[in-house]
């Protein structure tokens, strides 16, 4: 199925979650806003070699951005402590192929490769949708994460 991934394709990425959040904002999902995707912004939080894109038959159908640390929604390990799975989005042409779980492998074989035992990620709490993808995966639900007094998070793990 996938023909080929790329690492540091970081405009080729935002263009997928880009795309993933007009949707998710018209289909009634709580997605981020183009603000938060801008290139500026992104690279505050996550370096150009962490961002993944995904080709079936040499056209972009998914990215993703893993990494090694994760401070804001994870504080309290130390960088290399498991992979930070963020931004998961299929482009909606390839929707419903399986492609999430194939990402998810990718993802856990980045992990395998750098000698990292768990991959983690965190998801809205009341997001039952992506909650559900996440746990048919195998993810186990770590712990509610307060950001602030008025956002919660579900944390998850699995060991890969």
């Amino acid at each position: 199925m996938i023909s080929k991934h790329y690492q540091s394709e970081v405009d080729r990425a935002i263009k997928i979650f880009l795309e993933a959040a007009h949707w998710g904002r018209e289909t009634g999902k709580n997605l981020w806003s183009d603000a938060d995707l801008t290139k500026e912004n992104l690279l505050k939080y996550y370096q150009p070699e962490e961002f993944y894109v995904v080709q079936i038959d040499d056209e972009d159908a998914s990215a993703m951005v893993i990494q090694w640390e994760d401070p804001l929604f994870w504080p309290e390990f130390k960088r290399n402590d498991a992979g930070y799975l963020h931004k998961l989005c299929i482009r909606r042409k390839f929707a419903n192929m399986g492609l999430s779980d194939r990402m998810i492998e990718l993802a856990k074989d980045e992990c395998r490769q750098k000698g990292i035992s768990k991959l983690r990620l965190d998801t809205g709490w009341s997001n039952t949708s992506l909650r559900s993808l996440y746990e048919r995966n195998g993810f186990e639900l770590y712990d509610r994460f307060y950001l602030g007094e008025e956002c919660s998070f579900a944390r998850y793990e699995i060991a890969v």
